[in-house]
């Protein structure tokens, strides 16, 4: 019985996300990239979901799409901006902006921003684990079920 009602609640999640068209896409394509250990992530994703729970437009409070990855091979700010570059060409019909931030260099510049020093983070699991707002810490991926 609680396997039946995890399937359906996943279901209902996936239908849910799907009804967002701008995040049904950043998902879709997001692939396209082929950025290591990625995740659609953070307020885009529980903000659609409390959208569809309280009848809001799904895209109501949503300030952009999150898309992360975790390469620690390579945290040159020029390694993140190839994806960024790339994404602005794929994205370039979705409403909102795609931020794309390689989680292993977010401790580079999360002092500056924040006033706090943390580690490097070791996966893009991590990362999403770590996030203040704990209803926030989600990330969701399209895989190949072939």
């Amino acid at each position: 019985m609680e396997n039946e009602r995890g399937n359906s609640e996943i279901t209902r999640f996936e239908e849910i996300l799907r009804q967002n068209n701008d995040l049904w896409r950043v998902l879709k394509n997001a692939a396209l990239l082929k950025m290591p250990n990625y995740y659609l992530a953070a307020g885009c994703v529980s903000q659609t979901v409390w959208n569809a729970q309280h009848g809001y437009d799904l895209s109501h409070g949503i300030n952009d799409y999150d898309l992360i990855y975790y390469d620690s091979g390579n945290i040159a700010s020029e390694g993140q901006n190839f994806y960024i570059e790339k994404g602005k060409e794929l994205f370039k019909d979705i409403s909102m902006t795609v931020e794309i931030v390689n989680q292993a260099r977010v401790h580079l510049w999360f002092e500056d921003r924040f006033r706090f020093q943390i580690k490097q983070y070791v996966s893009s699991e991590d990362a999403i684990d770590s996030w203040a707002a704990a209803a926030s810490c989600i990330g969701v991926r399209l895989e190949d079920k072939n």
